[in-house]
């Protein structure tokens, strides 16, 4: 597996850009970087703003059914167990309240890619997959 932290320290350099580097997105990108294949291929460059976004999402089936697809695509399964490198739905504090966000699991804590930057926070996942 490729190394998280340096995806991770990239991903904060680089930043947040709706269709690229999102709250869902980043997670496509993660997933290319240790299999080869980008789980967030399908969505990503088909919007560019938070309006877009939700657009997508909506037509899409939501935030589940694009992880769920997303992580099929690179070969990832559904899991319960919190290990380094899976990624996950979580409820994260952002600065618009409480917002269900993808994420990355770093071990103890989860990393999750905002507009006002890269956190990690601790978290009960709502659902996860990992790689196989």
């Amino acid at each position: 597996m490729a190394p998280l932290t340096e995806f991770l320290d990239e991903m904060a350099e680089r930043g947040w850009q709706w269709g690229d580097r999102d709250c869902l997105l980043w997670l496509g990108l993660w997933s290319e970087r240790v299999t080869g294949i980008d789980g967030g291929a399908p969505w990503r460059g088909r919007y560019r703003t938070a309006l877009g976004c939700v657009r997508t999402l909506n037509k899409s089936g939501g935030m589940v059914a694009c992880i769920e697809r997303g992580a099929k695509l690179s070969g990832m399964v559904e899991t319960t167990t919190a290990k380094p490198g899976n990624v996950g739905l979580i409820w994260a504090m952002t600065h618009k309240g409480p917002r269900e966000v993808g994420a990355i699991c770093t071990g103890p804590r989860w990393a999750v890619l905002m507009d006002e930057g890269l956190k990690t926070v601790r978290a009960n996942p709502i659902r996860q997959w990992g790689f196989v």
